[in-house]
Formats: C-alpha cells, structure tokens, sequence
C-alpha cells in the first residue's frame, strides 16, 4: 500500500528456469515456479496504474547454490556468479520510469551446454 500512496514502486520476483518449463522428479517445485510467474503476470496488470512496475527475473543455474552438510556446494562448471543476479537487478532498477520488463532471463552458456 505504501508503494500505491507514492504512485511509485518496483517489486522483482525471483524466480527459477524451470518457471517456464518443467521436469520429471520435480513437479512441485515446477508447480511453485509457475505460480510465482503467474502471479508476477497478474500483478502487473494489476498495479500497473499504480506507477508500480513488476518483473519476473528468472534465474539459470547459479555457480554456488546451497549447502550439504553444511557445506557449501560450488559447481565444477563456471554457471551464473551472484554478482551478476546483482548487476541485472540494478539494471532492473535503472530502467526509465515509463518502461516496463516485464520478464528476464539471465542464463549462462552452460544451461545450454549441459542439460
């Protein structure tokens, strides 16, 4: 609401590839994914009147991604780096005020590479 009284706002879902797509053995995790997009594709629409702009920023395989016995797991292959989620979320943020993006995908080259 408070974005709506200033007319003014951004709201970034992070979102997962397989937001758009799908794979065995992995069906409610996909079924979360297109929910965040649906949602995202809905509020757009919804507070776009607001000055409030809404994108689904999906994301590729990241080089370090979670923990295993407490550990943290860091990929062999050169994936997606955080830094650069940070430097298309700051893209996101520098965009001009009439200009909506309404979803991106940030990939590495491997996604495609390795499958």
């Amino acid at each position: 609401t408070n974005m709506k009284k200033h007319n003014n706002g951004f709201i970034i879902n992070i979102n997962s590839q397989l937001s758009n797509t799908y794979r065995a053995e992995r069906s409610v995790y996909c079924a979360s994914k297109w929910g965040v997009t649906g949602f995202s594709n809905s509020l757009q629409e919804e507070i776009v009147n607001n000055g409030i702009k809404v994108t689904n920023l999906v994301i590729g395989t990241l080089n370090e991604t979670m923990k295993i016995n407490g550990i943290k797991y860091r990929r062999p292959i050169k994936y997606i780096d955080n830094v650069e989620i940070v430097n298309t979320i700051k893209f996101l943020l520098n965009t001009p005020k009439d200009i909506s993006i309404p979803e991106i995908t940030v990939k590495s080259i491997y996604d495609y590479k390795y499958k």
